[in-house]
């Protein structure tokens, strides 16, 4: 699954105050660097701006376009824990964000990933790619089908 920002996820600020849009440029220029530590730190500041300038101001039309948000900024917290190798901690992240956002594909498919290739659980990972709707020859679902077949010649072999 891809970590490195694209340039969709870098104009996710269009909706956010200048403030706020600054902060999220700060935490890319800080991945790109490999200064993750700094990275994460600005990319909880951005949700504290967020939460505060943007949460306290919403109008019922700009609803969704809240929701993108915000699941995009806990997808980036995601991002940065697992570049850290802190799997439990993106799961978590990446669940806010679908929370938010339940057809944010990017945060479905990289929990899918972390399911099937981190922390084993093809249940979840299931769950995730269904939902995502993933294409069916996507490397998901090779990872996946690859991750049942040998599930099912350890059951063979017990």
């Amino acid at each position: 699954a891809s970590t490195v920002p694209t340039t969709a996820e870098q104009n996710m600020a269009n909706h956010a105050s200048e403030h706020l849009q600054s902060t999220i440029m700060k935490v890319f220029a800080n991945i790109e660097k490999g200064n993750l530590k700094e990275a994460m730190s600005l990319s909880t500041e951005s949700l504290r701006i967020f939460n505060h300038e943007i949460g306290g101001q919403k109008r019922l039309t700009d609803l969704i376009e809240y929701k993108k948000l915000h699941a995009q900024l806990h997808f980036l917290r995601a991002q940065l824990f697992y570049l850290q190798h802190h799997n439990v901690e993106a799961v978590a992240e990446l669940k806010r964000a679908v929370g938010y956002y339940q057809e944010y594909t990017p945060a479905l498919n990289l929990l899918a990933h972390i399911y099937i290739n981190h922390l084993e659980d093809l249940h979840q990972a299931k769950e995730y790619l269904l939902l995502s709707n993933t294409e069916k020859e996507g490397q998901l679902f090779v990872d996946f089908n690859r991750a049942l077949e040998a599930d099912a010649q350890e059951d063979l072999h017990e």
